[in-house]
């Protein structure tokens, strides 16, 4: 009797260990799925899952009062928005799942190339009327979620 009741208590512990291993296994896993993450909020998350066409892009029009090269453009959006982790995030929208921002991307982003993506220049001239057209289509024309969520235009002569 002694013989079966050692040979039941190390099936116990065998058994024990195994589901331990299976149940780390499964919660790095799970992990590794739902990493922290800055999650959307109701009423945007909402508004991307059910019409992912559905835009609405928040723009705002600076005039300078003197002229800037596209360059000092690319040079003043590098040193000024990198400081902002915002900015460096893009949205992940998932199937199955609540769209979250990405942790922010290394500051490279806003170096050469990089910067070029999020810096538009429009070298046409442009009128009032133009300008106004312009803000309107951008308005609702979706933007490329693999990159972040933003763009500065540059309008050279308006």
């Amino acid at each position: 009797c002694a013989k079966k009741i050692a040979v039941n208590h190390n099936v116990v512990m065998l058994t024990a260990i195994v589901l331990t291993v299976v149940a780390v296994a499964w919660l790095w896993w799970v992990r590794q799925i739902y990493r922290p993450v800055e999650y959307l909020a109701a009423a945007d998350a909402l508004l991307s899952v059910q019409d992912p066409d559905l835009v609405i892009n928040v723009l705002s029009l600076i005039e300078l009062k003197q002229t800037m090269s596209y360059e000092e453009c690319c040079k003043v959006a590098s040193e000024r928005f990198a400081v902002h982790d915002r900015l460096r995030q893009r949205l992940v929208r998932r199937w199955w799942g609540w769209p979250y921002c990405t942790p922010p991307q290394s500051r490279r982003l806003f170096s050469g190339a990089n910067i070029r993506q999020h810096v538009v220049r429009h070298a046409a001239e442009i009128d009032k009327l133009g300008l106004e057209r312009w803000l309107s289509a951008q308005s609702s024309t979706p933007m490329d979620i693999r990159r972040p969520l933003w763009q500065m235009p540059l309008f050279e002569r308006c």
